[in-house]
């Protein structure tokens, strides 16, 4: 019977053959190579769903930058509002504080949620790196 090899990497007609060969019956060499198969697959991120993640993670990318974008501009017409009516140095300092808190805060957002896309990605990558290893010694 021939198996499919589903898991990339993973023949498992060979599999199977291996197991006839040290003496398992066939209906059960092949049974194990299926279910050794299905175990590999089972939960693993594709190749898709990481470039899934990797789609997801650019475009909240361009959004956060198209907002931080924008915040700015509006950050900058506020301050030069300010600056034509504005009586002194410390009037223009009080200005520029609110807004450089106000997009660190912003900014510290997005790095937090670039980490949190970036640590699901890698840890679907080692989870298929980690598989490999222990099937292929």
């Amino acid at each position: 019977m021939a198996m499919p090899a589903d898991a990339p990497g993973f023949d498992t007609l060979s599999y199977a053959r291996r197991l006839k060969d040290a003496g398992v019956d066939e209906t059960q060499a092949e049974a194990h190579a299926e279910a050794a198969r299905d175990a590999m697959t089972q939960g693993a991120a594709s190749k898709v769903d990481l470039d899934k993640g990797l789609a997801a993670l650019t475009t909240d990318l361009d959004k956060g930058l198209a907002a931080l974008n924008a915040n700015m501009d509006k950050g900058l017409a506020v301050l030069e509002n300010k600056m034509d009516g504005m009586a002194s140095k410390a009037d223009l300092e009080k200005g520029l504080g609110a807004n450089k808190a106000d997009l660190e805060k912003r900014l510290g957002a997005l790095e937090t949620r670039i980490a949190w896309r970036f640590a699901g990605i890698a840890t679907a990558a080692a989870l298929i790196i980690f598989g490999a290893i222990k099937l292929f010694p």
